[in-house]
Parts: C-alpha cells; structure tokens; sequence
C-alpha cells in the first residue's frame, strides 16, 4: 500500500500522516470517497472528494491569451538578445 501525506487531519488526534485503504469513485465521478488509516494513532476514518466546477468567463480566456502572448514575445526578445550576445 502507498503512503501519502496530505492535509486530511485524522478525526481521532489531528495526525496529518496517513495511508489510503480504499478508493471509491460516485457513478457520477464528481466525487471520491477514500478510507484512511492515521498513521499515528490508527485510527480509520473517511474523507470525501468533491470536485468543483471550473467556470470560464470569456474576458477571463481573452486576458489569460493576451497575457500568454506577451510572455511569448519577451521570451522570444530574451532568446534573440542572448543569440546575439
């Protein structure tokens, strides 16, 4: 079994140290259900994982674009400096 170390407190004694047991999936896949073991104390406990929507705007897409653009020119502008140098 693989350990991982993640922000899920154990109910028990607040360890943050534990190991995943089991791993379930909602027929909808928006959220995860995992048994955990606390590595401190023992204790076994559930979390739940919800994922959020991600919600875009256009002008969020747009600025996000306009702002790839311009690192792309100053990275092409540093390489062509350093060409030359």
């Amino acid at each position: 079994m693989k350990q991982r170390r993640d922000s899920f407190p154990c109910n028990s004694c607040g360890g943050t140290q534990t190991r995943v047991l089991d791993t379930e999936y909602s027929p909808q896949k928006c959220a995860i259900r995992r048994r955990r073991l606390c590595l401190s104390c023992g204790v076994r406990f559930t979390t739940y994982e919800v994922k959020e929507p991600i919600i875009f705007s256009k002008q969020l897409v747009r600025r996000v674009a306009r702002a790839r653009a311009a690192l792309e020119r100053l990275v092409a502008m540093i390489v062509e400096d350093a060409t030359e140098s």
